[in-house]
């Protein structure tokens, strides 16, 4: 509140005051060029204040306002240059190389845009960008067929002119689309500052169609053109302020990836309106739009599949995955303890099941806190992954537990596999908690000598690896029906 309202008063103040100048004495304005160099001063400020906003940040937030204050700075110096020109009685047409500077700006502004678009988008993919395009040509050939086509010939500055000028509301709606696509899925967890930067693009595309509409035969909305500009510049100072005065991050957007849906309707009525429009009026420019249009129709599609599949991958690898250590789970240990045993009856071949416990994990836990335990699990996890043959399966059980499913392994072979692990465990354990007693108790059984089902094979590698307990902890030890035996140390 106490940054709003010094920058209200200034920002009423400054365009009413330009505005009653324009009304009450348009000589006076015009000779002097009051809007223009209005239009620069506040377009000026709006670059220092998201230069600000740059230095504050880092990373692609750093670029993002960077490039910004730049298209601000490039639309102030046009701007002034307007008003030199003015105020020193040239007459500048329609359509002239200043254009070159107001066009330029869209250039670092619509990248931001996208860059800030892929920073916070809420989903995984380009969707924001790819509906803003179609929406954008959309509004654009409505906009064609019902007012530019016949008024255009008689601009100012003719059908070039119009065209021209055409452009800038077409841009401002394309970045005002990608960035309230942002807005509207989010809603109240966006910030402050998108809002005020959705907010200048609004009142910049208001300003760019008050004087398309001002150059063509009807009213002079020029005033008001230069009123709405100046406020965008405002909302431009507002959004570089407020995220100056706000945290590093002050917002992680997250992932939403089921669609509203709404737009999945509104983007294809919009696309379908223009191909329609193409078939019943066949302008050489409403072809191009339909094309265009068409285009961006199955490269949004494309990317929905694409999406999809993606979707639904990550979604069976989180069914059969722990979560924390990226291991199988008990759900899948269970699917593929029955696929193995059905090969190993048919096939008469040993399986081997090795249990996996780490020792005083506990007090990992209550002296270095749960992270490092997490952390530990996680390690330990890929460390043992690493040493094991692509026909093995590594699975988390839950807490420090884990086993190892081993196909047509017999037991010495699954003892050297223990071993194994056993030792890449201690590597894990003396980079993260040294000197804390940590190590791995295992335990093996093997079908069908030592049980001949999954459950009385699991039950036996749980009685092998509490010998291994019993012995001392960081050992392998073999199940036996009476006496679990040393395992051998691979050479």
């Amino acid at each position: 509140m106490t940054l709003w309202r010094p920058l209200g008063a200034c920002a009423g103040l400054s365009i009413g005051s330009v505005v009653a100048v324009s009304l009450l004495a348009p000589a006076t304005a015009e000779r002097l060029a009051v809007a223009s160099w209005a239009q620069a001063a506040t377009g000026l400020g709006a670059a220092m204040a998201c230069g600000a906003a740059a230095v504050h940040t880092r990373g692609r937030a750093r670029q993002v306002w960077a490039l910004f204050s730049l298209a601000l700075a490039i639309w102030a110096t046009t701007d002034a240059t307007l008003a030199w020109l003015e105020g020193a009685g040239r007459e500048v047409p329609e359509v002239s190389l200043l254009d070159i500077g107001w066009l330029a700006f869209y250039g670092p502004a619509v990248l931001a845009t996208l860059l800030l678009y892929l920073r916070l988008r809420p989903e995984r993919g380009a969707q924001g960008p790819i509906d803003g395009l179609i929406i954008t040509v959309a509004v654009a050939s409505l906009a064609w067929v019902t007012a530019l086509q016949d008024a255009a010939p008689a601009a100012d500055g003719g059908p070039e002119a119009a065209l021209l000028v055409a452009l800038y509301p077409t841009l401002d709606l394309l970045c005002l689309t990608a960035l309230g696509w942002i807005v509207l899925r989010h809603k109240r967890r966006a910030p402050v500052w998108l809002y005020w930067v959705v907010a200048a693009f609004c009142l910049q595309s208001t300003a760019s169609v008050a004087y398309l509409i001002s150059i063509l035969p009807g009213p002079d909305l020029d005033v008001l053109a230069t009123a709405a500009f100046m406020g965008a510049a405002w909302c431009w100072t507002t959004a570089g302020l407020l995220r100056v005065r706000a945290p590093q991050r002050a917002w992680a957007a997250g992932t939403h990836d089921r669609q509203p849906v709404w737009s999945e309707s509104v983007p294809f009525l919009c696309g379908i309106g223009v191909v329609g429009l193409a078939a019943l009026r066949p302008d050489t420019e409403l072809r191009a739009a339909a094309v265009t249009v068409a285009g961006l129709m199955a490269i949004r599609a494309m990317a929905a599949l694409r999406v999809g599949r993606g979707l639904l991958t990550e979604r069976d690898r989180l069914l059969v995955t722990d979560p924390l250590t990226n291991a199988y789970n008990r759900r899948f240990l269970a699917e593929e303890m029955e696929r193995a045993l059905s090969r190993a009856y048919r096939g008469a071949e040993p399986l081997s099941v090795i249990a996996l416990d780490l020792d005083r994990f506990k007090e990992v836990n209550d002296r270095l806190g749960h992270d490092v335990g997490d952390r530990l699990l996680r390690e330990t996890s890929a460390a043992v992954s690493s040493g094991l043959r692509t026909s093995d399966v590594f699975c988390r059980l839950g807490g420090d537990e884990f086993l190892i499913l081993c196909a047509t392994t017999d037991a010495a072979g699954a003892m050297v596999v223990a071993e194994r692990a056993r030792v890449r465990v201690l590597e894990v354990v003396e980079r993260l908690a040294p000197d804390m007693g940590v190590g791995a108790s295992l335990g093996v059984a093997t079908f069908p000598h030592d049980a001949g089902d999954a459950e009385t094979l699991l039950r036996n590698a749980d009685t092998a690896l509490y010998s291994s307990k019993e012995r001392g902890r960081n050992v392998v030890s073999r199940y036996a029906p009476l006496d679990p035996e040393t395992a051998p140390l691979p050479a």
